[in-house]
């Protein structure tokens, strides 16, 4: 699950405040630094280059259907083969 907490820290500490292991979250604050912006890039998933290929395959797809989706919600259409 993602929460983003635009008003301000009292979902965040609510989240924290549940019996979720320390591990399993992964909290992400822009303020914390201004020499180190937070970026996230979509297209860099990892391929791991001792793969075979269909080890390889398989990850793709994976992505696929990961930016399918992340994609898909933010522009509300499923993408064709040609995007």
């Amino acid at each position: 699950s993602l929460f983003i907490d635009s008003q301000g820290d009292d979902l965040i500490k609510n989240i924290v405040a549940l019996n979720i292991p320390k591990e399993r979250i992964v909290l992400i604050d822009p303020h914390d630094s201004i020499e180190w912006p937070l970026a996230l890039n979509l297209f860099d998933f990892g391929a791991p280059e001792d793969a075979t290929p269909v080890q390889r395959e398989m990850h793709v797809n994976g992505v696929v259907e990961l930016l399918e989706y992340v994609l898909g919600a933010i522009l509300g259409a499923e993408l064709t083969q040609k995007q």
